[in-house]
């Protein structure tokens, strides 16, 4: 079972140094408890490293801790006080001189209404090629007097702010360290009875809340559930929303030596609207799902029940590889071609070869596990996509991931 410590990079992708590109890197992910590696151990390996996680108030004091040492600042400009120098980085009159992530930059390209491509082809030239290309932009958009703001936060690694996201003023801020105090200042009931695990990038935020089923280990029958996790997920770069997802952690075989995560999503929202009524939102459902496990387990029985006549063919339609299009595809990642996306599930629906709603559902999360993938985040990603498909009612479920030839449901 892997331990990751606060300073541990979770992604195996190599920062490029910021002096060669004008860029600051992203964040690092860092956590405090365990991050769950479900390929190995088996339950009760896993529900040891359960056992161990932080209690709440640890690992969102932790979490608070990691998000205010950034101090982080929210700052509405015009347009007109914008200024690329040559070395990348943007003199902002309200803040002086800031870096910004290749994420902010090509949000900022965005906001000021740039010309297509311009995210993809900026970002590739030298930074004083791209300073002039950014500054002709700049004074375009100076002349109607737009207003955007800059999401910064400081790096202990950089001598400057880092911009890390740019927004117009419809967005809202919903901020992982908000969250955390209203979870400790009591928004979970029985918050005591779970043990905490919080990954943190300074982009994206992962907390999960996990929860031992009453049922004892050699009890335990096939597929049955024996933890209930509920996650709440955050993006604070506009690249995600809002989310929360419950997740029951089952065994897969008589030995217990296999575990996979199955999930379902309960909230999504995006950054805009009222403040508070997005985050009582997002508490009310952490509610809910620490509450649901037992309707999620009656949604699991449904879509094991829901049978279709050839589960290749619905892989090859619902990962785009049929079409080499990612378009419209249900399981995808911006980073994988379709038909590598296709080839791994295959391999791993082959592992249980269970030709049913929940077996297609089990080959994502089972391949989320099963290959390597450039971050944490990639993981978790298909997770959440696999939840959606396990989440949908059986017919629903025909009509979106079947391939017209098949037919539907067998």
């Amino acid at each position: 079972m892997e331990r990751i410590t606060k300073n541990e990079k979770l992604t195996d992708e190599e920062g490029v140094p910021p002096t060669l590109t004008g860029f600051a890197p992203a964040g690092v992910p860092r956590a405090i408890g365990s991050v769950i590696d479900t390929r190995r151990g088996g339950v009760r390996a896993l529900r040891r490293a359960i056992e161990e996680l932080p209690d709440a108030e640890t690992a969102l004091t932790w979490l608070t801790k990691e998000v205010q040492a950034e101090q982080r600042q929210d700052v509405e400009v015009e347009v007109s006080s914008l200024e690329m120098d040559d070395a990348g980085h943007l003199h902002v009159d309200a803040i002086g001189d800031v870096m910004m992530t290749k994420t902010g930059f090509c949000q900022l390209l965005q906001v000021l209404k740039a010309p297509p491509h311009a995210g993809t082809y900026l970002p590739a030239i030298p930074s004083h090629r791209r300073a002039k290309e950014v500054n002709a932009i700049i004074d375009d958009q100076a002349r109607r007097r737009r207003v955007l703001v800059l999401r910064q936060r400081r790096d202990g690694g950089q001598d400057k702010p880092v911009v890390f996201a740019a927004v117009t003023r419809r967005y809202t801020a919903v901020d992982p360290d908000t969250v955390a105090l209203r979870l400790l200042e009591g928004g979970l009931a029985g918050m005591q009875q779970y043990g905490v695990e919080v990954v943190y990038s300074g982009e994206r935020t992962a907390i999960r809340l996990f929860r031992h089923s009453e049922t004892s280990s050699h009890e335990l029958a096939v597929n049955e559930a024996f933890a209930s996790v509920v996650e709440l997920g955050l993006g604070d770069d506009k690249l995600s929303g809002l989310t929360v997802e419950v997740a029951a952690f089952r065994s897969l075989c008589r030995n217990l030596m296999l575990v996979a995560p199955d999930r379902q999503a309960l909230y999504r929202a995006r950054h805009t609207g009222c403040h508070t009524d997005l985050v009582s939102g997002l508490l009310n459902c952490v509610q809910r799902g620490a509450e649901l496990l037992p309707q999620f387990l009656g949604r699991y029985t449904d879509a094991r029940r829901n049978l279709v006549a050839n589960p290749e063919d619905v892989i090859l339609h619902i990962t785009g590889a049929e079409s080499n299009r990612k378009s419209g595809a249900l399981v995808s990642l911006s980073n994988v071609r379709p038909q590598v996306m296709a080839d791994r599930l295959l391999a791993a629906w082959t592992v249980e070869s269970d030709a049913s709603q929940s077996g297609i559902a089990n080959a994502v999360t089972r391949a989320a596990h099963s290959f390597h993938w450039s971050s944490i985040w990639d993981t978790r990603e298909l997770e959440r996509q696999a939840s959606h498909l396990l989440a949908a009612a059986p017919d629903r479920f025909s009509a979106i991931a079947l391939p017209p030839a098949t037919g539907g449901a067998a």
